[in-house]
């Protein structure tokens, strides 16, 4: 025999060898996807809408609005998104007292940071005029 055929038979070798070995499964078991009709579309990505985390400023405005109905004291809120951070500006009335005003403002950083844990939430509480 000579070099070419022997070189020819030790990649065939190698070759064979290789696909051999790539073909098993090596223990991993494959995923099926969600029932959602997407073939996983909805898990894989956090913010299609059709997925159940999807979220637009609109929606997160209701939820925070929503978190901050069950404060007694408020009289206005102004929601700000800028990127991560929430702010939110609350105002109660003018006689308001201190230990209230202290209240309010940690009630409603807890609320709505329970609510969106994706923000940074930061809360000014101002007295209206």
């Amino acid at each position: 025999m000579n070099r070419t055929g022997v070189l020819v038979g030790a990649i065939s070798v190698i070759c064979l060898s290789l696909l051999v070995s790539g073909c098993g499964n090596n223990g991993v078991r494959a995923r099926s996807y969600p029932d959602d009709g997407l073939l996983g579309a909805t898990s894989a990505n956090p913010n299609y809408p059709t997925s159940p985390t999807y979220h637009n400023y609109s929606a997160d405005r209701r939820m925070v609005n929503h978190a901050l109905r069950e404060i007694g004291g408020i009289q206005n809120t102004r929601t700000v998104f800028n990127g991560r951070r929430l702010d939110i500006t609350v105002y109660v009335p003018r006689d308001t007292s201190q230990e209230e005003y202290q209240r309010i403002e940690a009630q409603a950083l807890e609320a709505v940071s329970y609510m969106l844990p994706r923000y940074d939430v930061r809360v000014n509480v101002k007295r209206s005029s």
